[in-house]
């Protein structure tokens, strides 16, 4: 089941959150790829610590953006 959502905003910075299990110690990084070609391609975004709740964005332009 995807858990993919479509979501609009006129704001150009805001946060993608992510939750993984805080007790599972597999976890090293928490990575962000984007796409804006509908996932045809992905490009690396950025990386976070897991115990980091989200990922600051910042969209280059208007547009739809998909995140994995």
């Amino acid at each position: 089941a995807s858990s993919a959502k479509t979501i609009a905003t006129r704001l150009t910075r805001f946060n993608v959150p992510f939750r993984i299990n805080q007790n599972d110690v597999s976890f090293l990084e928490v990575q962000l790829f984007l796409s804006r070609d509908e996932g045809r391609t992905w490009q690396f975004y950025g990386r976070q610590k897991t115990d980091r709740t989200s990922f600051p964005f910042v969209a280059d332009g208007d547009g739809a953006y998909w995140f994995a």
